[in-house]
């Protein structure tokens, strides 16, 4: 049981962290071909960096075992460590982030009734209409990492979370950085103080997430999915191998000189 839970860690830290990174590199890129800037400032990438780390390491790695580990079907040896589910989930989540994301920095200064922040003469300036970009961004992942927490469709994702107090705890700890961050650091993380009204649109953007995922549970997982992995290059080789192994033997070869004598 502690093998498998290990091995479910991983896979939870795995699928938060991918999703993370895909997030940042296309938002980075379609910023670029968009505003011809990166909706996320350096300074920003290295918190959300942090976050990813400790969550993923510290927080989703150290989880409990518990007794549904035992009615679940043991993994293969040549199993993806990937899952089609977890696919569907990093696909689905990276998806709506980058639509989100993408909603606020072209729609956002009409909607929130706020300046438009995208940089002029190519001189970026702090905006509110960039900062609350990167809080929603930050929020998302934090209610992503709930997410992860359950990797195999399961509907209640809360379910569990109160016997890993390393995980809530580093998870409101990092909540409260991220309001200190954005209301008192504006000249470090290139941030604009937000108003109480724009927190709580923050705050709906970043729990919608957890919604979303009630959603992607929905869409059912068909094994016409394609998934490459190591596992399958690693079957692939395993193959050859054994076919070499299977020539070496004493047998084979007095079979094939059989079949030449024979053949005379």
């Amino acid at each position: 049981m502690w093998s498998r839970n290990i091995y479910d860690s991983i896979k939870k830290s795995l699928q938060f962290q991918l999703t993370v990174n895909i997030v940042v590199v296309l938002s980075a890129f379609i910023g670029a071909c968009i505003v011809r800037d990166s909706p996320l400032r350096g300074v920003q990438m290295l918190w959300i960096y942090l976050i990813m780390n400790i969550l993923a390491l510290l927080a989703l790695i150290i989880e409990v075992p518990t007794e549904e580990l035992l009615t679940c079907e043991p993994y293969r040896r040549i199993q993806p460590i990937i899952s089609r589910t977890m696919m569907k989930k990093i696909i689905g989540h990276t998806i709506y982030q980058l639509v989100v994301m993408l909603f606020i920095l072209l729609a956002g200064p009409k909607i929130f009734n706020i300046d438009d922040g995208r940089p002029v003469d190519s001189i970026f300036k702090p905006s509110q209409h960039f900062t609350m970009i990167f809080n929603v961004f930050v929020l998302m992942t934090l209610f992503n990492a709930i997410n992860c927490r359950k990797i195999h469709d399961e509907k209640n994702i809360f379910h569990g979370i109160s016997k890993n107090s390393i995980f809530y705890g580093i998870w409101i700890i990092t909540f409260i950085v991220q309001i200190v961050l954005v209301q008192y650091s504006s000249f470090i993380f290139s941030c604009v103080a937000l108003t109480f009204e724009q927190w709580i649109w923050c705050l709906l953007f970043g729990v919608s997430v957890l919604l979303w995922n009630q959603m992607l549970n929905l869409i059912p997982v068909t094994r016409n999915m394609p998934i490459l992995g190591a596992s399958n290059v690693y079957e692939l080789a395993l193959r050859g191998e054994l076919d070499r192994e299977e020539q070496s033997r004493p047998e084979a070869s007095l079979t094939k000189d059989k079949h030449f004598d024979h053949q005379e």
